[in-house]
């Protein structure tokens, strides 16, 4: 067959656009990974299998524990965190892209297990539930270093209740292992977020003082450079997105619990 000088270098060339093409019209969303507080996965979930073209996976847990993980190279696009602390400890160390974003606040209670002792279900503050608990009474945390552990006890102590408490209390990973530990029974009570309480349907006992603490809040950053981390932040600081915040019990970014 006579070919004519550089039909087949001509042919090569458009199948590879042609090929280039296809593939350009086929390839998926982007991926993004959005490491997030364990406390905001209920809200976050919806907003992330609402965002197109942007193929957002969750990975949840304690702030405190993804704040390292991303420190010691995880592959996080966005961080959000239950404190403004970790937000800082990561900005320190120069693993952020950008401005943090201030998304809403929250508040920490204490909840109470279904079907408790009557004499329970009185208590209105700290001191009142050391003095109702017996022996054998267990009480959720969740651990040190984890924000809503870490409010909780600041709280303890400066009403005055850390020293009846301490021997009830019983240390988790994070607010919503604490809050399954009471829904279980197997613990009495919890600490944890007002939204988790809301969530879980259990009864709130008392809310705990919120001079005691810094303010709860909740933050979002960027991590990774590229556009889906941007465009998710942007989603995030959208009407739609701060309204299902809202409707899960958040408070506003403008209003201090």
């Amino acid at each position: 067959m006579i070919r004519a000088p550089g039909a087949g270098r001509a042919a090569w060339t458009l199948a590879a656009v042609l090929v280039t093409a296809s593939c350009t019209r086929d390839a998926g969303p982007e991926s993004l990974i959005v490491f997030a507080a364990a406390s905001t996965a209920d809200v976050l979930g919806p907003i992330a299998r609402a965002t197109r073209g942007i193929d957002v996976r969750l990975s949840v847990g304690p702030s405190s524990a993804l704040a390292r993980q991303i420190m010691a190279g995880a592959p996080a696009g966005v961080f959000v965190s239950a404190s403004a602390a970790w937000i800082a400890e990561l900005e320190r160390s120069g693993v952020t892209e950008g401005e943090a974003l201030l998304l809403a606040g929250n508040r920490v209670v204490c909840v109470v297990a279904p079907g408790a002792r009557p004499a329970l279900g009185g208590v209105g503050n700290a001191l009142e539930l050391a003095q109702e608990l017996e022996p054998h009474d267990l009480v959720a945390v969740a651990d040190s270093g984890v924000p809503v552990g870490e409010y909780a006890r600041l709280s303890l102590r400066a009403e005055g209740a850390w020293e009846g408490l301490a021997g009830h209390l019983v240390g988790q990973a994070d607010a919503r292992d604490c809050l399954r530990l009471v829904q279980r029974g197997e613990a009495v009570a919890g600490f944890v977020y007002a939204t988790d309480a809301r969530a879980g349907g259990l009864a709130v006992l008392f809310e705990l003082d919120r001079e005691s603490h810094e303010a709860v809040q909740v933050w979002a950053v960027a991590i990774s450079k590229e556009r889906a981390a941007r465009d998710f932040l942007e989603r995030l600081a959208g009407k739609d997105a701060r309204a299902s915040l809202i409707a899960a019990g958040f408070l506003p970014p403008g209003q201090q619990p």
